[in-house]
C-alpha cells in the first residue's frame, strides 16, 4: 500500500471510529491538540451522514420525530459504516435496519416508509430512455395488443409493502 493509500485508510479509520495511527502524522499547530482537531473530523463526518439520512428520508424523519430519528440514526452508524464514495446508496440498508432492529421493528410501517424514500431516490436517477406518446400507442394496431412486449422505463418499479 502507497503512503498516501495508507494515510487515506488510517483517515478513514479514525472518522469510523476505528483504531488509526493518523495521529502520529498529524503536526501539532494552534491552540488545539491533536486528538481535538480530529475530533472535529470526527464529527463534521457524522454531522454529514446524518444529514444525508435527514435529507434522503425526510418523511421518515417526520413520522419519527427527532428523538426516535436520532436514535436511529445513531445504530444505523454503528451498524452501516459508509463504505461507499457515493453518498446516493449511504442509507440502502436502512429499510433493512428498521425491519431488524428494536424498537423501529416493532412497526413495520417505519421500514416501508424508508423504503419508499429509497425507491423515490432510485426512480429520480434512473436512466433517460425514450417514451412512446400517445399518438406512436395509438398506431399500434388492435391485433398486434395480445402478443406485444411493452419494455418499461428504467423508472418504474413493482414494490409489495408489508403494511397497508
Amino acid at each position: 500500500m502507497s503512503g498516501l493509500a495508507k494515510l487515506q485508510q488510517q483517515f478513514m479509520d479514525l472518522l469510523q471510529g476505528e483504531s488509526s495511527d493518523i495521529s502520529e502524522q498529524i503536526a501539532q499547530q494552534g491552540q488545539l491538540n491533536t486528538q481535538q482537531r480530529l475530533s472535529i473530523y470526527q464529527s463534521a463526518y457524522k454531522i454529514r451522514l446524518r444529514a444525508v439520512i435527514e435529507q434522503d428520508h425526510e418523511q421518515l424523519g417526520i413520522y419519527l420525530g427527532d428523538d426516535l430519528f436520532e436514535m436511529m440514526v445513531d445504530g444505523y452508524l454503528a451498524l452501516y459504516p459508509s463504505t461507499h464514495t457515493s453518498l446516493r446508496i449511504f442509507a440502502e440498508k436502512l429499510p433493512d435496519y428498521l425491519a431488524a432492529n428494536t424498537p423501529f421493528s416493532d412497526y413495520p410501517i417505519l421500514a416501508d416508509i424508508a423504503k419508499f424514500e429509497r425507491l423515490l431516490l432510485s426512480t429520480f436517477d434512473a436512466s433517460d430512455k425514450t417514451l412512446l406518446n400517445v399518438s406512436e400507442l395509438e398506431s399500434i394496431e388492435p391485433q398486434q395488443w395480445p402478443t406485444l412486449l411493452l419494455k418499461l422505463h428504467p423508472s418504474v418499479q413493482l414494490v409489495v409493502f408489508n403494511t397497508l
